[in-house]
């Protein structure tokens, strides 16, 4: 009995070729996911009084920018508001040491969600490539 084994590189090459491109648009994806997954527990959990509903509405998802092979890829979160960043980091007039923190503490609380997506978003990214 004799047994051969032949292998033809060119698909995988190709899949190689591919794969940056399909990352690109898939990481792109996952941060907008992402960003409306922070952007929705921002906007639900935050324990700030907000008596006027503004900084509240402005809690948004940030559009990403840049590319994940150029590492410059970019999102996330954020909030419009002009004082989001002293009730998000505090004042030293604030009862509250280091401010209420309601991103950080979203994005902590939907890690795992997000980490779901990540893993998601970069097997299909394999898969666009043709692995």
């Amino acid at each position: 009995m004799k047994l051969s084994f032949e292998f033809d590189a060119t698909a995988l090459a190709r899949g190689l070729e591919r794969l940056p491109g399909a990352l690109d648009t898939e990481l792109e994806r996952c941060l907008r996911k992402a960003g409306r997954l922070i952007a929705g527990e921002a906007r639900r959990s935050h324990d700030y009084t907000d008596r006027t509903g503004r900084l509240t509405r402005s809690i948004l998802p940030v559009a990403p920018t840049g590319r994940f092979t150029e590492d410059t890829l970019e999102g996330g979160a954020g909030a419009i508001a002009p004082y989001a960043g002293y009730v998000e980091e505090g004042t030293e007039r604030m009862h509250i040491h280091g401010g209420y923190r309601f991103l950080r503490l979203a994005a902590a609380t939907k890690y795992r969600e997000i980490e779901a997506v990540f893993h998601d978003h970069v097997e299909a990214a394999v898969r666009r490539a043709g692995f």
